[in-house]
């Protein structure tokens, strides 16, 4: 089993947090938001650190990682209880609830790359 570069891993932290920070808001468009896709991808990426095989390619894995947690289900979108879209009860169709729980600017990038 390769071993945890932790020196190399918070090199690549701190030359690339900013331009992943960037990343992140054009795709949730929230601060907040963008700061917990970053730390959530990021941490997927120090866990496959020592499966990469070449890290140059860290920063195109931990997009990766953000990219598909933005993709995620519904329930993935939905930070707490709070954020539940108005008419979520039983009648409710699934796709409603779906684009509801998306803010139009994640909505349009998520198809627009499909």
């Amino acid at each position: 089993m390769a071993t945890r570069d932790r020196a190399g891993f918070a090199e690549f932290v701190a030359a690339r947090a900013a331009a992943l920070h960037r990343a992140a808001y054009l795709m949730v468009g929230d601060v907040g938001h963008a700061q917990d896709l970053v730390q959530e991808a990021l941490t997927k990426t120090y866990v496959a650190w020592p499966r990469l095989r070449d890290t140059s390619n860290a920063e195109a894995c931990t997009r990766k990682a953000g990219r598909d947690r933005v993709r995620g289900g519904p329930a993935d979108r939905l930070s707490s209880p709070g954020d539940q879209p108005k008419g979520s009860g039983s009648g409710a169709s699934e796709t409603a609830l779906a684009r509801a729980a998306v803010s139009p600017r994640r909505w349009c990038w998520r198809h627009s790359t499909s």
